[in-house]
């Protein structure tokens, strides 16, 4: 890869971190940390939607929030979507980040799938291709 994309890269980086203390300095930012990722406990082996935005709701009354925009990432954009259906006089506005608002395809969930048996053969591997793809080209 040029070393120009590296300087787009690092360029948008820092704008993204200018932005974000702005942005900190007017908005309340809240990161959940959905059942079944990070630190959180899984509640059953599958979490809906729906089950997802209720804990979303559940944090915003903790914080009192009562109106928000939400910004939903990949996955998150579904949960998203289902707290627009489930309690949209929260809302102010939604923002959908690398996802969309309509259902995956059926090719989109079987390479899903794919990529998750992979994965889960062979993490190691699987990230070392991932960095090495995406970090040293």
């Amino acid at each position: 890869m040029p070393w120009f994309y590296y300087m787009v890269f690092l360029k948008i980086i820092i704008y993204g971190m200018i932005f974000r203390i702005n942005y900190l300095k007017v908005f309340k930012v809240i990161a959940i940390d959905l059942p079944g990722f990070g630190q959180s406990d899984n509640f059953s082996e599958v979490h809906s939607m729906e089950f997802m935005a209720g804990v979303v709701k559940d944090v915003l009354d903790q914080e009192e929030v009562s109106s928000c925009v939400i910004t939903g990432h990949s996955m998150g954009g579904y949960v998203s979507l289902a707290f627009l259906e489930q309690f949209p006089a929260y809302l102010k506005g939604l923002i959908l980040f690398h996802s969309h608002a309509a259902a995956d395809t059926d090719e989109a969930k079987k390479n899903r799938e794919r990529t998750v048996k992979i994965v889960e053969a062979n993490k190691k591997d699987f990230i070392k291709s991932v960095y090495t793809r995406f970090v040293c080209t």
